[in-house]
């Protein structure tokens, strides 16, 4: 009976010590901008299609958002590229700007 009273008197204490945890939406998060949209899209793959500079304008656009299976190319199962551009004020370009891309297939 005394370590069942001991046990609950000890539940109650550490209940009502502890704090919820708090998240300040302002200052608590990182910055994330979604980049879905419509990406040039090619199958295959060529190393000269890494050069920035590389004109990939006769590129179908194709939405990130979906697979591309959905898109016109239901069997294909190899290499491909998404290409798109980010627009960056030169006044923000300090530090380092990590990616997370999602998986489509």
């Amino acid at each position: 009976m005394k370590k069942k009273t001991l046990f609950i008197l000890l539940f109650l204490v550490s209940a009502f010590s502890l704090r919820a945890q708090t998240f300040n939406l302002q200052t608590g998060r990182e910055n994330i901008t979604s980049l879905d949209g419509l990406w040039r899209f090619h199958t295959g793959d060529d190393p000269a299609w890494a050069d920035p500079n590389f004109d990939d304008s006769q590129w179908p656009l194709l939405r990130s958002d979906e697979s591309w299976t959905k898109q016109g190319y239901p069997d294909y199962s190899g290499y491909a590229w998404y290409r798109f551009t980010i627009g960056f004020p030169r006044a923000t370009w300090r530090g380092s700007w990590p990616m997370w891309l999602r998986r489509w297939i």
